[in-house]
């Protein structure tokens, strides 16, 4: 049965599942239900599926549309909801994409806008409505609004989508925060951020929302900060937040990692997400070496550390 998603009920944690893949490439069927089990118990509003803007153009249509099929499996119909990813280069595609994710039981759809040099604000409404009138009643989430010079103004990107009733939230683009939310709060649209550097502001500013990856990998520890911001405790959540911005940097930081392009590296991070569900061996996509491993746990061990010393 669908949850009910409006602008009113859209806030709160969402963890950005990463994807992981197979030697040939393929959606790794087991190790992603694994993924799911082991994150539905926690307290997220949601879990994001087939990636945000680092994943879905390398996965097959397919694999797509089974990721959602093992997650409803699992779930069913308990536990956070499932927020699906349907971008696709032509929007007729990603209506189509779009219909089949909810048929399989995608609760609600991530679409990411279409780049361009500054294109009129009519092409970024008819294109909303479109999408909206493609895929019926679904509530939708627009990502990344504003975050790269190829597109408008945020004050057009917000201002198109608040015309649309289905589109429920936005990922906040990393402009001006305070100008971000000024135009969040004119429209009512939920603003939903996802930049683990400066969860607090985003939260002191009156956010009560957020997507993070790396609460894939330590949901226990993400679920504690948003509790803490949420009664307004930024002295409990800044010292945890600072351990998931060391364990991202660690990541991110790891030469094996870091000199691939962007595709390889969301592939290197599920790989490595792999290294920690128990029973299995990460799915051999990049070759991160053994040298690599040992930073890797010294930063987990880190975090759960700092962690320990605080509740």
């Amino acid at each position: 049965m669908k949850k009910t998603v409006t602008r009113r009920n859209v806030a709160g944690l969402y963890a950005v599942l990463p994807t992981p893949f197979d030697a040939s490439g393929a959606l790794d069927r087991r190790l992603y239900a694994d993924m799911i089990r082991a994150l539905a118990g926690y307290d997220f509003k949601g879990l994001i599926l087939c990636g945000t803007n680092g994943e879905y153009f390398s996965m097959l249509r397919r694999d797509r549309i089974t990721a959602v099929e093992i997650a409803r499996e699992i779930l069913q119909g308990q536990g956070p909801m499932l927020v699906a990813n349907s971008t696709c280069l032509a929007l007729p595609d990603a209506i189509s994409l779009g219909g089949d994710l909810v048929k399989s039981g995608a609760d609600m759809l991530i679409n990411i806008p279409p780049l361009g040099t500054q294109l009129p604000r009519r092409v970024y409404t008819e294109y909303w409505r479109r999408l909206a009138g493609g895929v019926g009643d679904v509530p939708l989430l627009i990502y990344t609004l504003a975050s790269v010079n190829q597109l408008p103004p945020v004050s057009v990107m917000v201002e198109t989508a608040a015309a649309v009733p289905t589109i429920v939230g936005t990922k906040e683009g990393h402009n001006d925060l305070a100008r971000y939310r000024e135009l969040q709060q004119s429209t009512d649209i939920v603003a939903i951020p996802a930049d683990d550097f400066h969860w607090s502001e985003y939260y002191q500013s009156g956010c009560q929302s957020f997507m993070t990856p790396t609460a894939s990998l330590l949901p226990g520890l993400a679920v504690q900060i948003h509790q803490h911001l949420l009664k307004g405790d930024y002295a409990a959540a800044a010292p945890i937040q600072a351990a998931f911005v060391h364990l991202w940097n660690t990541i991110i930081s790891l030469p094996a990692i870091s000199d691939y392009h962007l595709v390889a590296r969301v592939k290197a991070v599920c790989q490595l997400a792999g290294c920690f569900n128990p029973g299995h061996a990460a799915p051999p996509i990049i070759d991160v070496p053994a040298s690599a491993l040992p930073e890797l746990a010294r930063a987990i061990a880190d975090v759960l550390a700092l962690a320990r010393r605080t509740t």
